[in-house]
């Protein structure tokens, strides 16, 4: 890896770490406000994917992407906030995923609902750690000088307080983690 690829990926690093602290920081505050704009989700999708493939590389990991024609091309969404919550999975996924294996990111329409769907093959959760996702301490609430650990708790609150969605998390430890996230659906007219 040369090394501007490694300045690159410390770029990306912190940028998404510093998103998510700050997403924390309107979490905490109430702030809810969203900028509702057509978003061509299959651009967007494609996008994410290939940004995360360089870190897919390090560990030999394959990304899937499946979106079906049926779904539309434009969505009204809010596009920052949609590409947050699609990075903090997929990163999520690619962080807990073993050497050689994939990560799927799979949109579809649910009804009048679409959604979008991360799923791995790795270490998986028990119930218990499947219970304490979304718990901060107050301890750690209280020293966000190193924002790790924020994404789920900041996804659920794009998700369900901000886009008024909803999150759906299944595990089985060894077999793999399944994220699903669940948007009402309007097309864009573009």
């Amino acid at each position: 890896m040369t090394m501007l690829q490694h300045l690159t990926e410390a770029c990306d690093t912190y940028k998404y770490k510093l998103n998510n602290f700050l997403e924390y920081t309107k979490f905490d505050a109430g702030i809810t406000d969203t900028l509702p704009e057509p978003v061509d989700i299959r651009q967007l999708l494609t996008g994410i994917a290939e940004e995360m493939r360089s870190r897919a590389m390090e560990k030999a990991i394959r990304i899937e992407l499946t979106i079906p024609d049926e779904l539309p091309r434009f969505i009204m969404g809010d596009e920052f906030r949609i590409k947050h919550i699609v990075e903090n999975l997929v990163v999520n996924a690619l962080q807990f995923s073993p050497l050689g294996s994939y990560v799927l990111v799979k949109a579809e329409r649910k009804g009048s609902d679409w959604s979008i769907t991360v799923q791995d093959n790795g270490e998986g959760m028990t119930e218990e750690q499947l219970e304490s996702l979304f718990v901060l301490s107050p301890e750690e609430r209280g020293n966000l000088r190193n924002p790790t650990g924020l994404g789920l708790i900041v996804t659920r609150y794009l998700v369900e307080d901000v886009l008024k969605g909803k999150l759906t998390i299944m595990s089985r430890p060894r077999v793999g983690t399944q994220v699903s996230v669940r948007l009402p659906l309007r097309e864009a007219e573009v």
